[in-house]
Parts: structure tokens; C-alpha cells; sequence
């Protein structure tokens, strides 16, 4: 039998090269991916753990759930990158060069768009992702994977900052199925954008935007938050809640560590089916653990739990499950160990995990239609 040395300092690296030698059944491939994307695991310690590991299916799932560029940038120079398989570590640091791209083509429409947002007397709200890429809150620009832009202007300044918008060339947009999957295209035939506001009237945003030549949409938002959580959120906390910058001539505000933590657990976790799907939503738990890193020992935990409630200390104790090795040394409660073994049973037994994400949708849609009766939950992977 197989013998592992490890200290206390090497608890972290335990749960990895475990793993690896299948001594956990419950283990998988997810679960890896979650420990690598922790910064922690860099140390050499951990080296022997990742000679079984399975780097097709890490990198499978990190393109699935759209941590593939982070991924990458954690391998390109820590002390595992000899031991993944050279094909996939090309395709892992393509991800992250194209990712980098991508990322300094949305930053620049961004300042771009609060240009002449500035110019008509209004400042922008930028959050999610886009927040995190002005305010540079990963270590790289290709870290995080953005898919769109989002961002809130004063409720009195939508229509007019709509009106900015599509003087930038940004049109309402339809989705269109394709071969390739569902495509945005704009469109300029009033008829159909009376018919997209009409649609998205019970929705926190308007329609998406496009802008020939850009590969990313833009979403302005009503709230940065579904109609089932803006009892919480008020206008006048959120205002609160904002830190102003000034970035090549461009003024914007972005959300404090607080405001962003409640964005990302309420928004993705809690209102996407998240957690009623039993589903661990990378880019914003690594979106979560850097803004606690940058609130450090002023952030308002209490102003989190106060607004997020159970949602947080759930999401809290999975993060340092999967993503923090210090928490090998504590106990997770019986919420998070029932959220755990699902995670994992879904991941092992995909038939499962079809009818466990049918079930979880529709129970999140019964929630938020009691909210939102106007707007139906579509499935989303």
C-alpha cells in the first residue's frame, strides 16, 4: 500500500494528490480543477499528487465552465506545468493568449462607453466581470473569461443612456439559433426592438446590445439584481456601495468588495440555479476569493450575511472546501456535505445529473416566478 508523507502545511496538497491515487471515492475531475485554480497549491509539494490526474477531463471541464484561461495561467508558471500532457497545456495557454485579447477589446469599449456616457452627464456603474477587468482584480488580463458587458446607470438616465449607446453603434440584439449554437445579432427595424423591450420588460435589464465588429454583447442593467432580491438591494444602498475611478479619461464607479460578493452569490448562486442544481459556479467563486482578499480585514461580513443570508455561509464553506487547503483542518456543516456529495454524484452519474438540473431549474423557477411572474427561467448550462 501506498504511502503519503504530508505535514499540517501540506493538508492542502493532501486533498489532490489523494485524488489522484483514488484513495477519496468521491474525488473527481471537478474537484481537481478546483484545486488547481487555488493559488496555494503552486507549491512544489504537491508535484507527485498530479502524475494520475486526469487532464483531459480537467481541461474539458475547465472549457465547459469557462475557467479554461485561468487554468492556464496557473500552469504557465508554477511547479505542475511539466506534468500536464503538452497538447493540453498548448491548448490551455492559447486559451489565456486569446482570452488577454479578448479582455483588452472589452476593457477598451468600456472606457470607450463611459466616454460618452461622461459626455451626456452620466457615470456608469460597471460590475460583474467588467468591473473586476477595469479595476485589474485578477492577476492577469486573460484570467477571467468575460462574457458581455454589464453595467447600471441612475434610473432617470436609462433612456438617454440608451440613446448614448446606440449613437456608439450598439443595437438591440435577438438570438438566433445556429449550427454553432445561439448567435446575437443586432438588429435596426424598430418593429422588432419595440418587440425585445416588450419581451425584457420584466427583466433587471434591457435587451442585449451589439456593435458590429465586436465579439461580446452589452447588457444595461436595470438592477444588478433579479426582481426576486431588490427588496434587499435597495437604490440607495447600492449608491452606497460604490467606489469611483477615473481610468484614461474615463469616469465609472464599481461595486465595493461587499456590493460585488452580494452581486455574484445572489445573482449566479442563488437566482441562476446554482444552488438548486447543486452547482459550483467557478468564475464567480474566484471573483468571490479575490474581492475577500482585497476587502481583507475591513470587509463587512456582517453587511454580506445580512443581505445574503444562508446563501453566503453556504457559498462561503464551499469555497473553502474546494478552493482554500486550510479548510482540510475544519469541519464543513450538513448543508455543505450534502451540497458536496451531490456536486459529486452529478459529476460521476451524468444521467443523474440531467434530472437533478431539470428538477433544480423548475424548482428555481417556482421561486423566482413568485417574484417575477412575467419572466420565465430559461435553462442555461
Amino acid at each position: 500500500m501506498a504511502t503519503i508523507k504530508t505535514t499540517t502545511a501540506d493538508v492542502g496538497s493532501f486533498a489532490v494528490i489523494a485524488a489522484s491515487q483514488n484513495l477519496f471515492p468521491s474525488a473527481t475531475a471537478f474537484r481537481d480543477l478546483c484545486h488547481l485554480l487555488s493559488p496555494d497549491l503552486r507549491r512544489p509539494a504537491t508535484i507527485e499528487g498530479t502524475r494520475r490526474l486526469d487532464w483531459g477531463a480537467i481541461a474539458a471541464l475547465s472549457q465547459k465552465y469557462n475557467v479554461d484561461p485561468a487554468l492556464g495561467h496557473m500552469l504557465e508558471q508554477g511547479p505542475l506545468r511539466h506534468a500536464v500532457p503538452g497538447s493540453t497545456l498548448q491548448t490551455l495557454e492559447a486559451a489565456l493568449r486569446d482570452n488577454v485579447v479578448r479582455n483588452l477589446s472589452i476593457k477598451a469599449a468600456a472606457i470607450k462607453i463611459s466616454r460618452a456616457l461622461n459626455d451626456a452627464a452620466i457615470t456608469p456603474v460597471f460590475f460583474k466581470g467588467t468591473a473586476g477587468l477595469l479595476t485589474q482584480l485578477h492577476p492577469s488580463t486573460g484570467f477571467r473569461r468575460q462574457l458581455d458587458i454589464d453595467l447600471m446607470v441612475a434610473p432617470d438616465q436609462e433612456f438617454e443612456a440608451l440613446g448614448v449607446l446606440q449613437a456608439q453603434g450598439y443595437q438591440f440584439c435577438e438570438s438566433v439559433n445556429t449550427d454553432n449554437g445561439i448567435e446575437l445579432r443586432g438588429t435596426s427595424n424598430p418593429d422588432l426592438q419595440r418587440a425585445l423591450l416588450h419581451q425584457f420588460r420584466h427583466h433587471h435589464h434591457y435587451p442585449p446590445l451589439t456593435c458590429t465588429g465586436q465579439g461580446f454583447s452589452l447588457e444595461l442593467h436595470r438592477h444588478p439584481l433579479p426582481r426576486r432580491w431588490q427588496h434587499r438591494l435597495t437604490r440607495q444602498l447600492i449608491a452606497s456601495l460604490l467606489e469611483q475611478h477615473d481610468s484614461h479619461g474615463a469616469r465609472f464607479t464599481v461595486p465595493t468588495p461587499e456590493l460585488a460578493i452580494v452581486i455574484a452569490i445572489l445573482g449566479k448562486f442563488a437566482s441562476d440555479g446554482g444552488r438548486s442544481r447543486y452547482h459550483f459556479p467557478l468564475p464567480q467563486a474566484l471573483d468571490c476569493r479575490a474581492q475577500l482578499n482585497a476587502g481583507g480585514a475591513a470587509l463587512d461580513v456582517t453587511l454580506i450575511e445580512s443581505l445574503c443570508g444562508s446563501h453566503y455561509r453556504l457559498f462561503q464553506q464551499l469555497l473553502d472546501q474546494l478552493m482554500a487547503p486550510e479548510a482540510q483542518l475544519s469541519q464543513p456543516d450538513s448543508a455543505t456535505r450534502r451540497f458536496l456529495y451531490m456536486m459529486d454524484l452529478k459529476h460521476r452519474r451524468p444521467s443523474l445529473a440531467a434530472l437533478i438540473d431539470r428538477v433544480g431549474y423548475r424548482h428555481q423557477q417556482m421561486r423566482n416566478l413568485l417574484r417575477d411572474p412575467g419572466k420565465l427561467l430559461r435553462p442555461r448550462v
